[in-house]
């Protein structure tokens, strides 16, 4: 039986404490540690509020593992959406305040009550008769109506938002087969992709103040957890694009092009770190970067899209170490803090969207141990 533990010395402590989990492929060790992360995070809710993003991509990972944990997640989503009415964020275009849309969505192809799709309909009509008229440079001092928010952020000018905004554009289009949604989000995203992916490094930069800025060992600055939500957005982006529209394939060649480089940037003992090509300044492991990143990689797999022989390694030592990274309550540790760029962080860290990014994960890991495709040597 593989046992995982802990090791405080990232932390500049010489004791080990016992995780209480496994990373063994069984059915009944992944629901264990799913559930355990689920539900402590469940019973701490973060501060943010329950239409912002941190909520979103908590609740996305977690609508993902109800399939499995079972049906009292479902029914506290449903519950938790209703608190927030239903309703997206504050303002009409910004990336960020949509991010819950995605998971009301699912939840309509569950129970199929209108209300829970009406608020993403309207904010989303709203958009396409007004569509934004602004330029993709990120400029924080263009202020509008609210302090968070600024003109450049009208459009996914920042790749965080590839996974805010557009899997819940491309889900709204699969259920209402309305094009213009499909045509809008497919639009945006290459624009943004044309504007903020290196094509010599396969990664994207956070946004366009990251051009020029360089580490401290001299190499571009590409920020983990940014790449991991773009990752974890093109699967969810593929999950609904459609089989036979001409762009599908642009985004399985982006996917897979990103997870060739990503896997030659995993650290040997299975996670990334905050900056993808300096790990020497920030040496510890970082886990939202590495859910996103495990997440693509197995729903990869479970989709075709990427070799098994060739990429289960990866899943493999990724998801020992965020095993490893979960405390013995459940609370998900080595989250870097909310942020644009990379920052140090310690075993002790925790966010929402941390869990968001191991449940998203937890239900890969579930279906290829339900495949046979991981099983324990």
């Amino acid at each position: 039986m593989k046992r995982i533990f802990i090791c405080l010395l990232f932390c500049g402590l010489a004791s080990i404490v016992s995780a209480n989990f496994s990373d063994d492929y069984t059915v009944n060790d992944v629901k264990k540690v799913c559930n355990a992360v689920a539900d402590w995070h469940l019973a701490h809710p973060g501060m943010y509020g329950w239409t912002n993003w941190t909520t979103g991509a908590e609740y996305s990972g977690l609508v993902e593992w109800a399939e499995y944990g079972g049906d009292k997640y479902f029914r506290k989503l449903k519950f938790r959406a209703g608190l927030a009415g239903w309703k997206l964020g504050r303002a009409e275009y910004f990336a960020d305040d949509h991010a819950v849309g995605w998971y009301y969505l699912e939840l309509y192809r569950r129970y199929g009550r209108e209300r829970m799709m009406a608020d993403v309909k309207k904010v989303f009509d709203y958009v396409l008769d007004n569509p934004p008229d602004v330029d993709l440079a990120f400029d924080p001092d263009r202020k509008e109506r609210y302090k968070y928010y600024d003109l450049s952020q009208k459009r996914w000018s920042w790749c965080d938002s590839l996974f805010m905004a557009p899997p819940v554009w491309f889900n709204l289009y699969d259920l209402t087969k309305d094009v213009r949604y499909l045509d809008y989000a497919n639009a945006e995203w290459w624009a943004t992709t044309d504007y903020l992916f290196d094509e010599s490094e396969d990664l994207y930069f956070r946004d366009s103040r990251f051009f020029d800025q360089r580490e401290a060992n001299g190499e571009k600055i590409f920020w983990g957890r940014g790449n991991g939500w773009v990752f974890a957005g093109l699967i969810k982006v593929l999950k609904y694009f459609p089989a036979d529209h001409p762009d599908r394939v642009r985004y399985e060649e982006l996917f897979q092009k990103m997870a060739a480089r990503l896997a030659g940037l995993q650290d040997q003992k299975g996670y990334w770190h905050a900056s993808l090509l300096d790990p020497e300044s920030y040496p510890n492991p970082e886990s939202s970067s590495t859910g996103f990143f495990c997440y693509g990689f197995a729903a990869g797999i479970n989709m075709g899209l990427l070799d098994a022989q060739e990429y289960l390694p990866v899943v493999n030592k990724a998801w020992s170490f965020l095993v490893s990274a979960v405390h013995p309550n459940g609370m998900m540790g080595w989250v870097q803090a909310i942020g644009e760029d990379p920052r140090d962080v310690k075993f002790g860290d925790t966010e929402t969207y941390g869990a968001g990014a191991f449940l998203h994960t937890g239900a890969q890991i579930y279906q290829l141990v339900e495949k046979g495709i991981l099983v324990d040597e």
